[in-house]
């Protein structure tokens, strides 16, 4: 049992340090396109240290979380940060 308690705690552990990963390199990936919406994704790539893969994958997240919107065409569009629910929601409630 002390094999699988501590097989459990080191499998809880190695998720929750890449919950926290995924959030850091969004909250990354969020700054930086506040300051630079016409950022590339190879941009993102050089922030981040993520494959193309791994950046796309971020930005589809924050797109479906309603943080984040493409303004005009994939090659010369821009960027939108928008606030996050949480945040808005917190703000309403003060």
């Amino acid at each position: 049992d002390c094999a699988n308690d501590c097989a459990n705690d080191c499998a809880n552990d190695c998720a929750n340090s890449v919950v926290k990963k995924d959030a850091e390199n969004r909250q990354k990936i969020k700054e930086y396109l506040k300051k630079y919406p016409s950022a590339s994704r190879s941009d993102l790539e050089k922030l981040t240290g993520l494959s193309r893969r791994g950046v796309d994958h971020h930005l589809r997240i924050l797109k479906e979380n309603g943080e984040l919107v493409r303004i005009g065409s994939p090659r010369t569009g821009t960027w939108k940060v928008l606030p996050s629910r949480k945040s808005a929601k917190s703000e309403q409630t003060k």
